[in-house]
């Protein structure tokens, strides 16, 4: 019975917090070898592919289509995510021709205000490069009224296979317009180091949550600033600028050095950004927290007195 109840609030929960976003999307509903409701694919190179290396849903730990048993199917949560191969590079009427690959996965439209998207993405390896853009049509969903791109993501030799990454990518300028957001695989597989798979997990449009982007303007510095109000209770905000697209981690520690919070972890643009911290649950006393970049890393100290 207490399982029962467990797994009922957890799909309370789950539902509740899926209604705060426009798009959410896990791909535990769809099934493999498939693609989720309102989601489109498009090939785009100059022939044709093999269909089982464009985006398509895959259990994790299952074999990917002409790709080295080695390297699984991930997911980021659950048991299933979305991805593409570097076979989409390939062409399939009967030679094997090495090409460019352009491969899209394209979401539903939507009526977007001040939102932005956030997913979990996973590329590249020890040996292998790869990459993909995001872009933004308002006008439909065809790849050629893709016409802004918000970012690209680059995996480098030496990645970690498998490892996502959170990202977040601000829509405020689209805002009062229907609009599509668009990954694009677009790798030049005539390089013996490019292309392996990109996988992408736990896809989120909506209302800005969380870390929250306060201004457009794009800093000179990285800089940490005090939280406020100081001393607090139960909550308090901090606020902090980065001048690049970098990963950031923010986290708040005892007196004794140990995490107590973590309030960030993921990458972001460049950007001046603030979060809350709810320390209800924390004891009175002295806390410390952390901002770190690859570039930069800055502590400061705060007071929770109840």
């Amino acid at each position: 019975m207490k399982k029962l109840i467990t797994i009922f609030l957890f799909l309370v929960l789950s539902s509740s917090l899926f209604a705060q976003y426009k798009i959410a999307e896990n791909f535990e509903s769809t099934s493999p070898a498939s693609l989720p409701t309102g989601w489109t694919i498009y090939n785009r190179a100059a022939f044709t592919i093999y269909n089982a290396s464009n985006w398509t849903v895959r259990d994790s730990g299952s074999t990917i289509y002409q790709v080295s048993s080695q390297f699984k199917s991930k997911s980021r949560s659950g048991k299933r995510s979305i991805g593409v191969s570097y076979y989409s590079g390939y062409d399939s009427t009967g030679n094997n021709i090495v090409h460019i690959s352009d491969a899209w996965l394209v979401s539903p439209r939507f009526a977007c205000a001040n939102d932005s998207i956030s997913f979990y993405a996973t590329g590249g390896s020890q040996q292998y490069i790869d990459s993909i853009q995001i872009w933004v049509n308002t006008t439909n969903t065809l790849p050629e009224g893709f016409t802004t791109k918000i970012g690209t993501i680059v995996w480098p030799l030496g990645s970690v296979y498998g490892h996502f990454t959170k990202y977040r990518y601000r829509l405020g300028q689209f805002s009062g317009q229907q609009v599509a957001v668009g990954f694009r695989y677009y790798v030049n597989m005539l390089s013996s180091e490019a292309g392996l798979a990109v996988q992408l997990d736990d896809i989120y449009i909506g209302p800005l949550v969380g870390v929250q982007n306060i201004s457009s303007e794009i800093p000179g510095a990285y800089k940490l600033a005090q939280n406020f109000p100081n001393p607090f209770n139960p909550a308090t905000s901090i606020a902090f600028d980065i001048p690049q697209n970098t990963f950031v981690s923010l986290k708040v520690f005892d007196v004794l050095g140990r995490e107590v919070k973590e309030l960030v972890n993921e990458k972001l643009e460049p950007g001046s950004y603030k979060v809350n911290l709810d320390a209800s649950r924390l004891s009175s006393g002295t806390y410390f927290y952390s901002l770190t970049t690859a570039n930069f890393t800055q502590t400061k100290k705060m007071i929770l007195v109840k």
